[in-house]
């Protein structure tokens, strides 16, 4: 093969990589959105059975599935990170291949969103005002108020004389959910404001993108 012949098929090689990456982001994007949407309803109805006859221990596990959206949406948004970074990489190869830049959709998507950076689930305080932002601080409020309404009526159902023999549950549930949501919550604080594997990532991706002898 002549030089031309490898140039052209190394482009084409990438530029497929590029089309399976951006399929991969979408479906990370998809599943946030799912996780968000279906989270939601998830929650509204075990407030609302948990707040009726019908079956009030369903409050009992709303807290616990508030831990586990938010836990659930820290993940997802990780892999959305590692999808841009390896979007971003492809885009700068082939740029640098073409030699001149024609793919910038992950360049504009980091002005908003820097990768690497420390933040919070997306949320920085220079992109607080966004849209993508305010929906998951609107999210987040959402889940608190419902993780609050459901230990609210867990305490009032564990205090009804039907259900004292469940009474020692009872002493334990608070404590064992306090621990459990402060443990899950530093954790996401700590693993997303450092940024150090999100960094580790993005620097490994760049480094397995870069030509020969660069």
């Amino acid at each position: 093969m002549t030089k031309e012949q490898l140039h052209e098929k190394r482009i084409q090689i990438l530029l497929g990589q590029l089309d399976q990456a951006r399929q991969a982001l979408g479906y990370y994007r998809r599943l946030l959105g799912r996780l968000m949407n279906w989270g939601a309803l998830l929650m509204l109805a075990l407030l609302i059975i948990g707040y009726t006859r019908w079956l009030p221990m369903a409050a009992l596990a709303l807290p616990f599935v508030v831990v586990f959206l938010v836990m659930q949406l820290g993940n997802l948004k990780y892999l959305v990170s590692y999808g841009r970074a390896h979007v971003a990489e492809l885009e700068n190869r082939i740029n640098a291949e073409l030699g001149e830049t024609l793919l910038i959709s992950e360049a504009i998507e980091s002005k908003r969103s820097p990768l690497g950076e420390p933040h919070f689930l997306g949320i920085t305080s220079y992109n607080m005002t966004n849209i993508f932002s305010l929906t998951k601080i609107h999210y987040l409020i959402i889940c608190l108020l419902m993780f609050v309404a459901g230990v609210l009526r867990t305490q009032f159902i564990l205090k009804q004389s039907e259900l004292r023999p469940v009474e020692k549950f009872g002493d334990l549930y608070v404590p064992l959910l306090f621990i459990w949501t402060l443990a899950n919550v530093l954790y996401l604080i700590w693993f997303f404001l450092k940024s150090e594997d999100e960094k580790k990532m993005v620097a490994a991706i760049h480094r397995e993108y870069q030509p020969k002898g660069e």
